[in-house]
């Protein structure tokens, strides 16, 4: 019996799913991630259409990637079949894609919640240390 078979026959995937989960080695084809190496990864796990359907994308086995959340999320509609022509190279571009948009996350959202956290901090704790000045006096 073939992995795929067990995993159906297991009632773990479809035969359809199965397929793209084995290609993919139960890992994120766009970052790496392991799905089966815990619980929280394997929450993760997502299928994603590497050319959207909303931009053609057809709903086959080419056209289909394991993906956590994360870069599935990410990637939205993003199309990289506008850039490649491969399946190999569309996964690459993909991911080439999700990191740019993760540095644009950081730069424009996360920097700020922290500066803007790290501020409130210090202002907590000089509001703390006046009062414990004021007590001692």
């Amino acid at each position: 019996m073939t992995l795929q078979e067990k995993l159906v026959d297991a009632r773990l995937l479809t035969p359809y799913t199965a397929e793209i989960a084995i290609r993919g080695k139960f890992e994120c084809e766009y970052c790496g991630l392991k799905f089966l190496a815990n619980v929280e990864n394997y929450k993760q796990w997502e299928f994603d259409h590497i050319k959207p359907v909303a931009k053609g994308g057809r709903n086959d086995l080419a056209n289909r990637a394991c993906a956590c959340r994360t870069c599935n999320k990410t990637k939205l509609d993003f199309d990289p079949s506008e850039i490649a022509s491969t399946r190999e190279g569309m996964i690459q571009v993909a991911w080439e894609f999700i990191l740019q948009r993760n540095a644009e996350t950081e730069k424009d959202y996360l920097s700020k919640y922290r500066e803007l956290l790290r501020a409130q901090q210090s202002e907590v704790e000089r509001t703390h240390s006046a009062a414990l000045a004021a007590a001692t006096d």
